[in-house]
């Protein structure tokens, strides 16, 4: 199967990469891929794939039936994430973002054109599986979530979905290699707002004042001490405050303050601590300097789990991708969240990345304005989502 499936990419690649670079010309923000959205479907139409489109805004729902006889017909999904990040690219690509203030920055132009690709494999592969393969394409990763709207909308229904596989191009790794490891992939995130509310005055007389800036400093200072001394030494746990306004000059104290920060966990119980505790603390800031605050906590991504049997079945795919000799199995999770783990919630599933790095040493920096990688991983992709479906269906 393999060997149909390497033929298939050569034949479609060339069409792919195409795809690829022109997305990456003309990137488009969080549930604004219009345009993305309207090529992805112009593509499925010429090669006779049905789908849905204008999923939860902008996202695709494509169906690929099997033709093959059994008894055991299984639903798999596959998704891709669409959109690109409101950062200035500075790579000197021949195809670099024609949109000011706009890249993809992330490698979402490669998701979608590798799903893509993996598509037209399996369409012509109909006759070699059983069952249904859908092909998720989804807005909104980075900011605000598009899994699970679309979720909401009854992607997983109709029928229903047995598993879900996704890929995510990756700098920390080398090409021509992938990690896919069995349990906690990638943390959950909340982020929070705050506020500190204090009396604001001279800055020579700090007596006859409440100093909102001096509130948000001790909140930072005690925040701190949360996952050192109330989260389990073996347990992971991040808080962040990355931002902080206060005041307007020298000698003035301000009235108020506002933090804005985020929080990141691999499991529910952690969670619940660290978020009782950032409320915690910000009352008890508040009570001891006789001020007032708010604060808006809001939950974001729960934590990425691979399922062990679906981690099996994804490395049994890439086995046949990129040899065993290139896989990583072991490793500890990664602190950035992914909203995959909507899906992986709702159904079992398993998410891979896939190494685009040239140099370990001098790794391709995801978020940064010259992120840049070579086209033809996107090869690892077509392959590897194409096998990971074919496994799982004819398992």
């Amino acid at each position: 199967m393999i060997e149909k499936v390497r033929t298939l990419c050569d034949k479609y690649y060339d069409e792919m990469a195409a795809f690829r670079e022109h997305l990456h010309e003309y990137p488009e923000l969080s549930f604004e891929e219009f345009e993305t959205a309207k090529k992805v479907c112009a593509l499925l139409d010429k090669y006779k794939i049905p789908y849905k489109n204008q999923i939860a805004k902008t996202g695709i729902l494509a169906i690929i039936e099997g033709k093959k006889a059994s008894n055991d017909k299984k639903c798999v999904l596959l998704r891709a994430d669409m959109d690109a990040l409101p950062v200035e690219e500075d790579t000197n690509l021949s195809y670099s973002s024609k949109v000011k203030g706009k890249m993809h920055a992330c490698g979402h132009d490669g998701h979608t054109s590798g799903l893509l690709g993996a598509a037209l494999i399996l369409n012509e592969l109909r006759d070699e599986f059983s069952g249904t393969v859908k092909i998720m394409f989804q807005p909104a990763e980075e900011n605000g979530g598009g899994a699970k709207p679309m979720i909401d909308e009854g992607i997983l229904e109709n029928p229903n979905v047995d598993a879900v596989f996704g890929c995510h191009l990756w700098g920390p790794m080398v090409e021509n290699t992938a990690q896919i490891i069995s349990g906690e992939m990638m943390a959950g995130v909340d982020i929070f707002d705050l506020e500190f509310i204090g009396k604001g005055g001279h800055g020579a007389h700090p007596h006859t004042t409440i100093d909102a800036l001096l509130m948000a400093a001790r909140f930072v200072n005690n925040i701190q001490a949360v996952v050192s001394r109330r989260i389990k030494p073996v347990e992971a746990g991040v808080i962040t405050v990355g931002k902080i306004e206060a005041g307007t000059t020298y000698n003035i104290i301000p009235e108020k303050s506002v933090l804005k920060g985020t929080v990141r966990f691999l499991n529910d119980e952690t969670q619940a601590i660290l978020q009782k505790s950032i409320e915690d603390t910000a009352k008890a800031v508040a009570i001891e300097f006789g001020g007032d605050y708010k604060l808006n906590y809001k939950r974001e991504y729960p934590p990425l789990i691979n399922d062990e049997n679906m981690a099996h079945i994804a490395r049994n795919a890439f086995t046949k991708v990129i040899g065993e000799e290139n896989l990583i199995t072991k490793a500890k999770a990664d602190m950035g969240a992914e909203d995959f783990a909507f899906l992986t919630r709702a159904r079992k599933g398993a998410y891979v990345f896939v190494g685009i790095s040239k140099d370990i040493n001098s790794p391709t920096l995801h978020h940064s304005p010259h992120f840049s990688w070579d086209t033809k991983n996107i090869k690892n992709l077509m392959q590897g989502d194409a096998m990971m479906a074919l496994e799982f269906l004819n398992s």
